[in-house]
């Protein structure tokens, strides 16, 4: 259900060209979709899910390679990110455990869903594809997870958590990622947004810095290099810098 919107910008004229760059990169992100979606009975998440604890499951490396990357996004913000999240409570000592080279198992019968962290891999997987072509500028974005490519720079405006028809300025932005979501805060919307260099890992530190505390969020921006913008129900909008 997540629409993803391609723009690109180059000084020739080529439209055949970025025409035949767009159609591979929404067949790379249909690949990856293949892989990790929760809701493909095929998908290597669906099989690990479906196999009994301490099953060794062969997945593809890419699948390896986000997982990793979402156990130590858990361990670096003590539980706030937590692609275990449907199981957490009945199985709250649950791992998974990587294997040689293209297996992994999990220790107990978990459900995992990569939904917070996926789509800004593919986003990350997308640019890649452009990014061969140096003299090409442009965005991705994947249902509010943006990634900025080449020399242009870009204005950014944040929609109010409220959807009043308001925006908040986020500055211009370039060659970098950004990922927003928007949580209920004690009754009131909120947005956390996260500005760093990995479309993945700002799309999993949102769901995690909305749930830590000002000195546990300044400690896991850091440790990612992350910027974060909060914007609260009245629009009102605080920005956290490296060590702040």
């Amino acid at each position: 259900g997540t629409i993803v919107e391609i723009a690109i910008f180059s000084s020739k004229d080529e439209l055949l060209f970025l025409s035949n760059l767009a159609t591979q990169v929404f067949s790379r992100i249909r690949e990856i979709q293949q892989k990790m979606s929760y809701f493909d009975n095929c998908s290597d998440i669906c099989r690990l899910n479906s196999a009994l604890p301490n099953i060794e499951i062969s997945v593809d490396n890419e699948t390896i390679e986000v997982l990793k990357l979402a156990s130590q996004i858990y361990h670096d913000s003590n539980g706030a990110f937590d692609i275990m999240f449907r199981s957490r409570k009945n199985f709250p000592n649950a791992k998974i455990i990587f294997h040689e080279t293209g297996y992994v198992s999990k220790t107990a019968d978990v459900e995992i869903d990569l939904g917070g962290i996926a789509k800004g891999y593919a986003v990350d997987e997308c640019v890649r594809i452009f990014e061969k072509h140096s003299h090409l500028s442009g965005l991705i974005n994947a249902g509010g997870d943006i990634r900025f490519f080449g020399a242009k720079s870009f204005p950014l405006s944040i929609r109010s958590p409220s959807f009043d028809g308001h925006y908040i300025d986020g500055g211009s932005l370039s060659n970098c990622a950004i990922a927003t979501s928007v949580f209920d805060n004690e009754g009131k919307p909120q947005s956390i947004s996260i500005i760093t260099d990995s479309c993945m890992v700002a799309d999993s530190l949102t769901k995690a810095v909305f749930r830590l505390d000002d000195i546990k969020r300044a400690k896991l921006l850091s440790v990612y290099g992350a910027r974060c913008l909060v914007v609260d129900s009245s629009n009102s909008s605080t920005f956290y810098e490296l060590g702040t």
